[in-house]
């Protein structure tokens, strides 16, 4: 490691340059959140039993994934987007009204056979 060590004095420019850049930066924030205040409904949200934080969503796509890969799994493309929002489906417990607005497969094809006789 070479180099010399910076002096007190430019070690203290280089803070007063970080706090200008972060004092910036919140500045940026707050205006981004501000001019977004009807978008974000957290306390509806929350109300709802929804999740707000990222991490639920983080987890869901990981565990999705899992589903597709594996040791010898091996999908078509219009099969990895079937299991995927089965997957998602479950996990997000909204099957009953998934399946209530899109049919659920087996009955589908139990109608298609009795309507073809």
């Amino acid at each position: 490691m070479g180099g010399r060590r910076p002096s007190d004095d430019e070690l203290r420019q280089r803070v007063a340059e970080l706090e200008s850049r972060n004092a910036a930066l919140e500045r940026q924030v707050a205006r981004l959140i501000s001019d977004r205040r009807e978008l974000i409904g957290n306390p509806e949200f929350r109300a709802q039993g929804w999740e707000i934080g990222s991490g639920p969503t983080e987890a869901q796509c990981k565990t999705a994934a899992s589903r597709l890969k594996g040791r010898g799994r091996r999908w078509n493309p219009a099969n990895a987007i079937a299991i995927s929002t089965i997957e998602a489906v479950h996990q997000s417990r909204l099957h009953t009204m998934f399946w209530s607005l899109n049919g659920h497969p087996i009955c589908q094809r139990q109608k298609k056979r009795t309507t073809r006789r």
